[in-house]
């Protein structure tokens, strides 16, 4: 009699934590889906360009009017293949249009980025209305190093380089600079 009570009602118990258990299980799931939907649909989006290139001029510095700097400064890729019915090499070059409004990198650019200097470029895409020539509204994409948002790295130095690039710290590298051999 007691024992097959207890397992009545222990039988009963197992299956009410079944039970709530699936219809646990069921809403953790189903908001489990609703949050991926989410992710995916709304909230996960990037926008990051990285380039290695060329400056193929020097950098046009210009102070906005709160005091901060700002520059562009194109740089230039170049894709290279050789054909493969032909059998010649051949190239594509890409013109990028940097533009800078980071003070530290502003500085950074002022003082070693040169024509011919090879970079690393890390930052948003961006599209502006600016005015050209005749004054018609034209639409320019451009790479962006914001404040916090991108890196410019000096890879090379270019033709006639301004500076020394180790006599200012880069961004990306604070660790011991090498000696100059003019020093020793």
């Amino acid at each position: 009699g007691i024992n097959a009570e207890y397992g009545g009602v222990f039988f009963l118990f197992v299956m009410a934590l079944r039970l709530l258990r699936s219809s646990v299980l069921k809403r953790h799931t189903i908001k489990a889906r609703q949050q991926k939907k989410d992710v995916y649909e709304g909230s996960a989006y990037l926008n990051k360009v990285m380039l290695i290139g060329n400056v193929g001029r020097e950098p046009i510095i210009r102070q906005s009017t709160d005091g901060s700097k700002y520059c562009t400064f194109p740089v230039a890729t170049t894709e290279s293949w050789t054909n493969k019915l032909t059998g010649t090499k051949e190239s594509k070059t890409e013109w990028h249009r940097i533009s800078v409004s980071n003070n530290y990198y502003s500085d950074y650019a002022e003082k070693h980025l040169q024509k011919g200097s090879k970079v690393f470029v890390e930052g948003a895409l961006a599209s502006n209305v600016i005015k050209d020539d005749k004054g018609r509204d034209k639409i320019v994409s451009e790479v962006q190093i914001q404040k916090y948002r991108g890196s410019l790295v000096i890879l090379s130095k270019g033709t006639g380089f301004k500076k020394d690039v180790d006599s200012f710290d880069s961004p990306q590298d604070n660790t011991q600079k090498p000696q100059d051999k003019n020093d020793s």
